[in-house]
């Protein structure tokens, strides 16, 4: 057999091996209260897709290990897996703008192997190998992949330097120690790649930087799952133990422009969670929840100064952009127009005082 044959079916079979350990130990590392959550792609079950589709990606290069389709396949798969991670990481970041940390860190860390699968199979494969016609195909695939990963690591790098100032300016040092630590292990993985890219094919050092480096991948993941479980259950007992009665209390639902994002974060939760506990505490989704809050407190300003108050005053007092969004509010929950409401409510008044009076007299 091909010493290059040697070296990618060792690859692939250690691959396969650190997957499925990989998938196992985070399979038996998920917050139980989130094996509940309806969201299949919760950080936890992808990580989880992550590491079997990168095991059973590599399946057809053990069934024929000399066909030379699943030896270019080796050498593919990381340019269909770097797009998907980075237009999520995109999507995460750029979009959302909510990044889980341990989410990005364990992601990492798990995901670099493939990116040497890349480039050792490139170096086993080059010189007077039967694929070398492939050279030009496999010479796009590392730049493609390099662009994917430059992407990744200024992304995480950016998003782990902003954790960097902001553990420094609340005087945190426990956790800006720990992305120091994240910071410093990312340089470090980076420098291991471009020194592989650099003293060319050699199968023993090859092999050795491999088995380290997927050691190392290995480590990381056991290290930082024990964060993320914390994590998760804290995000969880936080979900339990919210309040939103200050929320209530301070008329906040006025605010022009209110969302569940924006209520999220004043609570330092996400849009999700919030959405849950509005449901479970109040039986209702946000946007029914804060038109019923406006509403309330629409009636009171009609009432007050003796009913003097403009359709359009109150409007603006509850957030809304106009007399029209207070019509269409009133017609919805309530099936009359502000105007009418207001004189039911006055005429009713007035009668039950005039009542009062006579009695009393």
């Amino acid at each position: 057999m091909e010493v290059s044959v040697v070296v990618s079916t060792y690859i692939v079979y250690t691959c396969i091996i650190v997957s499925l350990v990989a998938a196992l130990v985070r399979a038996f590392h998920i917050c139980p209260e989130c094996r509940k959550d309806p969201d299949f792609f919760y950080p936890s079950r992808f990580q989880l897709v992550f590491f079997f589709a990168s095991a059973i990606l590599y399946l057809p290069y053990v069934i024929h290990p000399m066909s030379e389709d699943a030896r270019l396949s080796v050498c593919l798969i990381p340019v269909l897996l770097y797009p998907i991670t980075a237009s999520l990481l995109i999507e995460r970041f750029f979009i959302t703008r909510k990044i889980d940390v341990s989410f990005v860190e364990t992601y990492w860390m798990t995901s670099f192997p493939n990116i040497l699968i890349l480039l050792i199979t490139v170096f086993a494969f080059k010189g007077g190998d039967s694929l070398s016609r492939y050279s030009l195909y496999l010479k796009l695939a590392v730049w493609i992949t390099s662009f994917f990963m430059l992407l990744r690591l200024g992304t995480v790098l950016r998003y782990m330097f902003i954790r960097m100032r902001n553990y420094k300016d609340d005087n945190h040092p426990e956790n800006l120690k720990r992305v120091q630590r994240n910071v410093s292990i990312l340089t470090i993985t980076m420098s291991f790649i471009f020194v592989l890219m650099t003293i060319g094919y050699n199968p023993v050092v090859v092999c050795i930087l491999f088995s380290m480096m997927m050691v190392i991948a290995l480590v990381l993941l056991l290290v930082f799952l024990s964060p993320q479980i914390k994590a998760d259950e804290k995000v969880i007992n936080r979900q339990k133990k919210l309040d939103i009665s200050s929320f209530i209390e301070s008329k906040a639902y006025c605010e022009k422009g209110i969302n569940l994002q924006t209520l999220a974060a004043k609570f330092c939760t996400n849009a999700k969670y919030m959405s849950q506990h509005i449901n479970s505490e109040y039986g209702t989704d946000f946007r029914s929840f804060i038109s019923k809050l406006r509403l309330d407190e629409a009636k009171s300003l009609l009432l007050e100064d003796g009913g003097t108050r403009t359709l359009e005053d109150v409007a603006i007092s509850i957030g809304l952009d106009g007399a029209s969004s207070l019509v269409r509010l009133f017609n919805k929950l309530e099936g009359t127009t502000p105007n009418k409401w207001r004189n039911a409510q006055l005429n009713l008044d007035n009668s039950t005082n005039g009542g009062g009076r006579r009695r009393n007299t």
